[in-house]
């Protein structure tokens, strides 16, 4: 709203005035970025994916008909992951 970012506005003034120079607040403002959009992925991701599982599994109930989609499973991943021979992705130590 208009308010919040008039709030916000004043904020960063404050932040300038006390002695934050430009960088400061710039990285300020992509630190919040960065934390609103990943808090958003974190949950908008298995939210949607448990959304589209329901409709569907609804569609499917209602027609008869197994539309030809398989949906990502983070257990079968893993799954996969830990049985696959050879040596490791380096993130997985």
């Amino acid at each position: 709203t208009l308010t919040g970012l008039t709030v916000r506005q004043r904020e960063f003034g404050v932040l300038r005035l006390i002695g934050a120079d430009r960088r400061v607040v710039r990285g300020q403002l992509v630190r919040e970025s960065l934390a609103g959009g990943a808090s958003a992925w974190l949950v908008g991701l298995p939210v949607g994916l448990a959304l589209v599982a329901a409709i569907l599994d609804i569609l499917s109930s209602r027609t008869g008909v197994v539309p030809p989609v398989q949906l990502p499973s983070l257990r079968l991943w893993v799954d996969q992951e830990l049985r696959r021979p050879g040596p490791r992705r380096s993130g997985w130590r």
